[in-house]
């Protein structure tokens, strides 16, 4: 629910806003986009739900959606695979976080 309330605002903010010139040009600056993540740990946890959260929406999805088009009885390994995934990305999305 966290990713689905902040992700289409920021979507909207890079992908619509400053394209169009509805915001300032230096408002997604890399050296302005790295201070606030570097500086700030809140910003940082924001990011890191708006990232790790829909890793695990879709592999709860994608394992059922497989389970129900008939491989059922490998559900145990798509578990593994597809939540094994979402925490190997999870993980590397907190290392990146942690390094900035």
């Amino acid at each position: 629910m966290v990713a689905a309330l902040f992700l289409p605002i920021l979507m909207v903010i890079t992908g619509f806003l400053v394209p169009n010139g509805f915001a300032p040009l230096d408002t997604l600056s890399y050296e302005r986009v790295h201070s606030a993540i570097s500086g700030s740990n809140i910003v940082k946890l924001v990011l890191f739900g708006v990232i790790a959260l829909p890793f695990f929406h879709w592999a709860h999805r994608f394992k059922f959606t497989l389970v129900d088009i008939g491989l059922r009885k490998i559900s145990p390994l798509l578990g593994v695979l597809c939540y094994g995934g979402a925490i190997s990305a999870t993980v590397v999305t907190a290392i990146i976080l942690w390094q900035i």
